[in-house]
């Protein structure tokens, strides 16, 4: 109906019609729009024959008002030639408009936008300047923006590919700021009666989508980080709101590392603290947008330790015992910039989220600077004083009558992704080979070592071993200093038995005992320790293990050591009265783990390698057996049954000339 009154009006032939009429009739061409992006194809062709009336009409309204010099007021962008080409090259679409329902917002979004594309053609873009292009949109949205919110939404839906120039309209940036603060108060349980309809939390995560997908927000108008971080926040009692949820969605979703890294310092901070308190929310579209938005953009490490150093300092000023007012006021202070990143989260879940994120994220900048921070707070987290001032904090946060969490969870979790952290940091070092030791310091090595001592989780044990491997590789000489605690810690943990606990601390021997051994530091301490703590655990991992230490030590010059050692603590444990007439008792000692293990080492090896060692091996229990008599029969006895192996027996039997080297060695050993 509305394209045949057009079309009459622009046809008839009568002078006397009132040009008010026809304006009134253009004046309605923003509520076409809809109908032209339509879903229905009938409603769209029918729209399009609207705007063809429209044409008609303004034709004879821009003819007919100069002509008859009638002071009828046009709106500016009607009153200019430009309005009538842009109705024009809409009816020259009708085609592609009727045809295809997505046409009409990339044509109507490339015509009115300040870029230019392949949609329109050269020549008709230079024919609408920047001003009339603004005009434009602006009478569009005017009337637009006085329709339901279902409406607003679907015109902005349409024009959203204009881009940052929606915020040009003062009706748009109004309509933004007026339900993001509606947003806020009903988020914050200052007004239920502000909670925003369906239609108005779509247009109010288009908008931000629209803002925050810009290259550019220098032309804006207004400062684009409040929103930002306004958007992130979300209730943590209400998760699952979508007046909540939806625009913190969007805007992880939409944010993209140019724009954050064009931002200033303080507004990075508050969004990287945003993303920390939403790392681990219980709504998991949040989560999982979260981490891929961590995983875009670019963080430094300077923030990561600000806000590490931030929660050291919270600690420790709620649990120094002694107070003073300028210790009250740094204590303030700290809890107001905790506050103002991560609103009322605990300290102990911003610190394991923050955790967990700097594991993921490979590719934080200047990551080394990390070390030391973390190690501080690994520090910090043996301390019950520390932690004592980390549940002050929570309770002081919170209602008293609330009972306080356990926080020894998410402490033991802290811990140990600390030294997943700083194992993955200190992995990355192993191919550089300048300014390693400035990173680290000598106390590191201790406080693990400490740690390691302090903590009974196997896991976390294996993983301060993994470290402790990991610093040995890129800094050997950090572990000079404490080898000897370091080797006591080895010989407790050997006890642990399970195939990744053995993997770990074959890996950790691999670098360890040639530190040991670059000091010149005697072996037989090295022994002792190890040889202690085989006593508690399985046969099947003692063999494994010496065998593994032998391979490190090297074969065949410590081969005789170790069972020099062996024998020797047998003998030290039994502490028994022995003399040659007691037969059984010797038979006994067969049977003690110290010598089924001297045999099942020596298995492992070829004769060749072995059987020259014995010779070494009774110069050495003369050296340093202290029961000489007693350790001297048992090797003897040790020997002779070894003599009785078959491989040897056949290889005596079989080859002359071998055969005089091994009676030499017999004969050496004989006359010992």
């Amino acid at each position: 109906m509305l394209a045949s009154i057009c079309s009459k009006c622009a046809s008839s032939e009568s002078s006397s019609l009132d040009e008010s009429v026809w304006m009134q009739l253009l004046l309605g061409f923003p509520s076409v729009i809809l109908p032209l992006a339509h879903e229905n194809r009938d409603i769209r062709s029918s729209a399009i024959k609207c705007v063809e009336g429209f044409s008609l009409v303004w034709q004879r309204l821009s003819t007919s008002v100069p002509r008859n010099g009638n002071t009828i007021k046009l709106p500016q962008c009607m009153s200019s030639p430009t309005f009538g080409i842009f109705l024009e090259s809409l009816v020259n679409q009708k085609t592609m408009i009727s045809s295809d329902a997505k046409f009409l917002p990339a044509y109507i979004s490339s015509m009115l936008s300040p870029r230019q594309d392949m949609i329109i053609p050269e020549n008709l873009h230079e024919r609408f300047d920047r001003t009339t292009k603004d005009a434009l949109l602006d009478f569009i949205l005017h009337s637009a923006l006085k329709l339901t919110p279902y409406g607003k939404f679907m015109v902005l839906s349409i024009l959203r590919g204009v881009g940052g120039v929606l915020f040009k309209a003062e009706g748009v940036k109004s309509l933004f700021f007026d339900l993001l603060d509606r947003r806020d108060q009903y988020r914050n349980r200052h007004d239920s009666r502000q909670s925003l309809s369906t239609y108005e939390i779509q247009i109010l995560c288009l908008l931000l989508e629209v803002l925050f997908s810009l290259p550019d927000r220098a032309n804006i108008g207004f400062n684009m980080s409040e929103p930002l971080v306004r958007a992130l926040k979300v209730d943590a009692l209400s998760p699952d709101d979508p007046v909540a949820v939806m625009p913190c969605l969007t805007v992880l979703q939409t944010l993209q590392p140019v724009f954050f890294d064009n931002l200033e310092t303080d507004t990075k901070e508050k969004v990287f603290g945003c993303l920390i308190s939403l790392f681990r929310t219980e709504n998991i579209e949040i989560r999982n947008a979260t981490r891929d938005a961590l995983l875009r953009i670019n963080v430094d490490a300077s923030t990561a330790v600000k806000f590490i150093e931030l929660i050291v300092a919270l600690g420790d000023a709620r649990g120094l015992s002694k107070r003073t007012k300028r210790k009250d006021d740094l204590s303030r202070d700290a809890v107001s910039s905790f506050e103002e990143l991560f609103g009322e989260s605990p300290i102990a879940s911003i610190l394991v989220s923050l955790l967990d994120i700097l594991f993921i994220k490979k590719d934080v900048n200047q990551r080394t600077c990390l070390l030391q921070p973390l190690f501080q707070i690994l520090s910090k987290l043996l301390s019950d004083q520390w932690i004592s001032g980390i549940v002050f904090q929570y309770t002081n946060q919170h209602d008293t009558s609330s009972e306080t969490p356990d926080l020894s969870n998410s402490m033991k979790e802290a811990q140990h992704l600390i030294l997943l952290v700083l194992k993955d940091i200190t992995d990355t070092l192993h191919s550089h080979s300048r300014h390693q030791d400035a990173m680290f310091r000598s106390s590191d090595v201790d406080l693990l070592i400490n740690y390691i001592r302090s903590v009974k989780d196997v896991a976390t044990r294996n993983h301060g071993f993994s470290l402790i491997a990991s610093l040995g590789k890129a800094c050997p000489q950090l572990l000079s200093d404490c080898i000897v605690d370091l080797f006591l810690v080895i010989g407790d943990a050997i006890k642990q038995d399970d195939s990744h606990s053995q993997r770990v601390l074959e890996d950790l021997l691999s670098v360890v005992v040639p530190c040991w051994l670059s000091r010149n530091t005697s072996i037989e301490k090295l022994l002792q320790i190890f040889i202690k703590a085989l006593a508690d655990i399985p046969e099947h991992r003692r063999l494994t293990l010496m065998v593994y230490l032998l391979r490190t030590l090297g074969n065949e010059s410590h081969l005789s050591t170790v069972i020099m050692h062996l024998l020797q603590s047998l003998v030290k444990r039994i502490s028994l009265s022995l003399s040659e007439h007691q037969g059984s008792r010797w038979s006994a000692l067969s049977q003690e783990w110290e010598y089924g293990l001297a045999v099942n080492v020596t298995d492992q090896y070829s004769y060749k390698l072995w059987f020259p060692c014995f010779s070494m091996l009774l110069k050495e229990i003369r050296v340093h057996g202290k029961q000489g008599h007693l350790m001297l029969h048992l090797a003897m006895r040790f020997l002779l049954s070894k003599l009785q192996d078959t491989k040897l027996i056949f290889e005596l039997q079989s080859d002359e000339s071998t055969n005089f080297i091994r009676v030499a060695h017999l004969s050496k050993l004989l006359l010992f």
